[in-house]
């Protein structure tokens, strides 16, 4: 099992964007994903027949990021046969970069909160 998020490239607009995947590799049979949060959001599923016979399946958990999204628990739990797994993160990570494609070059860069 394994637990990870990916980097999230903010948007002007309100996107649902991946804040998390988790990935149940190799089952015989398949396992099961659920997801357990506050969080409102939305989990996607796939699953790959690998060659061996065995199933892969991969969930992603989408929201739509906000200030409300902060510092929210989230935990994936994996469910094979009889076993029971789960691992959990905090979405409080943040950081932000900024690229501009400009002719001529852009020289300053300035970041504003709020109103400020």
């Amino acid at each position: 099992m394994t637990l990870t998020t990916p980097t999230i490239v903010a948007r002007p607009q309100k996107r649902k964007m991946t804040v998390a995947t988790c990935l149940s590799a190799n089952g015989k049979p398949q396992s099961v994903i659920k997801w357990d949060t506050r969080l409102k959001g939305e989990a996607t599923f796939q699953e790959t027949q690998n060659a061996n016979g065995t199933v892969t399946v991969r969930s992603n958990y989408v929201v739509v990021p906000s200030r409300e999204t902060h510092r929210q628990k989230l935990t994936c739990i994996v469910t094979y046969r009889d076993e029971r797994m789960t691992d959990s993160i905090v979405l409080n990570d943040v950081s932000l970069t900024c690229n501009a494609d400009a002719n001529p070059p852009v020289t300053v860069y300035q970041w504003k909160v709020g109103e400020s």
